[in-house]
């Protein structure tokens, strides 16, 4: 457990992790692009808003969610660690790959429009 505080150190630190698994949903997100499977924590609307959809990053087996709001039950605890010792990276790249194309792609009609009076 050690709190970074910036970006590049946060990646570096996730490269040699089993785990992440934070409030942060950028620590979520760094580590993960890093390499290293997370699993994100929530408490209440402001955290499960920001989560909404996050499991879809992982298309070949969705990602946990820890909820403070309850106890985590045994079978959500098995879940947890069947998720971290059976990541696969690749298809979470391949993921990101592929909303990161979208996005330049939206971005693109969205400037052309723009631009065109």
């Amino acid at each position: 457990m050690v709190p970074y505080t910036e970006r590049d150190d946060l990646m570096a630190g996730a490269t040699r992790a089993r785990g992440c698994i934070s409030m942060s949903f950028p620590s979520c997100i760094l580590a993960m692009i890093a390499g290293c499977p997370s699993i994100p924590v929530t408490l209440g609307d402001y955290y499960d808003f920001k989560y909404r959809g996050f499991a879809d990053y992982n298309p070949k087996r969705p990602i946990p969610l820890l909820s403070l709001a309850q106890p985590a039950d045994p079978s959500t605890v098995e879940q947890c660690c069947e998720y971290l010792q059976t990541y696969e990276n690749g298809p979470v790249q391949q993921e990101r790959k592929r909303s990161g194309e979208l996005i330049d792609r939206a971005y693109g009609r969205f400037t052309e429009t723009v631009q065109t009076p």
